[in-house]
């Protein structure tokens, strides 16, 4: 099944992906959609650090919050999302990932994947992506660039000094590209490009019917995407912090201690894995403020819990 969005808002979009993504039975979906100006933060990402807040509102724009992990993204109408969403055993990134490729080669544009997450043409990346679960069914979501506005990309995001000297680049535009700046290519033909493609890898013929939506449950789940508690978070007072970059991901602790116990942890993250950074923190709550019981509190959180609880350790006894 195909669906389009017909809405440009980006917490309704956020919610009609979630609904696809509750309710995919037996097939794959190809969601598309575009929102007018946004910056949409990960799971685990401190909202505050990542985003000129202020600005983009004062600019008309939006701030709003996803369910997978990964790092902040710009997105206005030059951009073309997408999501795929399917049952756990129709599930298959690389088959996906072979849906956008072949979509940019349809304009004789090259793309490849780097990495997990991002797909590079000349060099530069044309698509960031990210992944979560619901249940057995999973989604797989990204952005295209096409002709987004690179110096309003440039304004609104607040890059790391780290994370940029750690990937050798100076700029927003030195790091992505649009792909019109490469051939004759727009948003809406991008999304016919896709859909022809998403036909052709999965042998069927593309049914664009407008699909039932139950628009009194998107109503409801746009209420967590419109939440400031959602978007911002709660952010406590803290009593010991500490921060740095893995080859997975960015790291950042904040721990209120109270009588040598940890009584709240935040942890903040860019990693894909968005699950194990709310275990690693959700596992440090009520833990004794001690480098070993931290790191074995965490011990068992998911894929980077070795390097969580090793770097508290490190940071606390250091």
């Amino acid at each position: 099944m195909i669906y389009t969005s017909p809405y440009t808002d980006p917490a309704t979009n956020l919610a009609i992906e979630e609904y696809l993504c509750e309710t995919v039975k037996d097939g794959v979906i190809l969601y598309l959609w575009q929102n007018a100006r946004t910056v949409v933060v990960g799971r685990n990402q401190n909202a505050w650090r990542e985003c000129q807040i202020e600005c983009l509102r004062a600019d008309g724009g939006t701030l709003v919050r996803r369910l997978s992990g990964g790092g902040a993204m710009y997105q206005d109408l030059g951009n073309v999302n997408f999501s795929f969403l399917a049952p756990e055993g129709l599930y298959d990134v690389d088959k996906q990932t072979d849906v956008l490729i072949a979509a940019a080669a349809s304009f004789g544009v090259t793309a490849e994947k780097i990495g997990r997450n991002d797909l590079l043409a000349q060099g530069r990346k044309m698509s960031g992506n990210a992944y979560y679960q619901l249940g057995k069914n999973r989604c797989h979501h990204g952005t295209i660039l096409i002709s987004a506005d690179l110096e309003d990309m440039g304004k609104y995001l607040q890059t790391p000094q780290g994370k940029m000297s750690g990937k050798g680049v100076a700029s927003v535009r030195s790091r992505v590209v649009n792909l019109s700046e490469l051939a004759d290519i727009r948003p809406e033909s991008m999304k016919t490009a896709m859909i022809n493609a998403f036909a052709e890898i999965y042998d069927i013929t593309p049914d664009v019917t407008p699909a039932y939506i139950d628009m009194e449950r998107i109503t409801a789940l746009r209420e967590r995407y419109i939440s400031p508690d959602w978007t911002l978070g709660k952010l406590t007072d803290f009593t010991w912090e500490a921060e740095q970059r893995f080859d997975w991901g960015a790291l950042h602790i904040r721990l209120t201690v109270g009588e040598g116990v940890i009584t709240a942890a935040d942890i903040f993250s860019d990693a894909l894995d968005a699950d194990c950074i709310q275990a690693a923190r959700n596992a440090l709550a009520g833990v004794v403020f001690n480098g070993n019981a931290m790191k074995e509190a965490v011990r068992g959180a998911g894929v980077y819990a070795d390097d969580i609880g090793m770097f508290a350790q490190c940071r606390l006894e250091s």
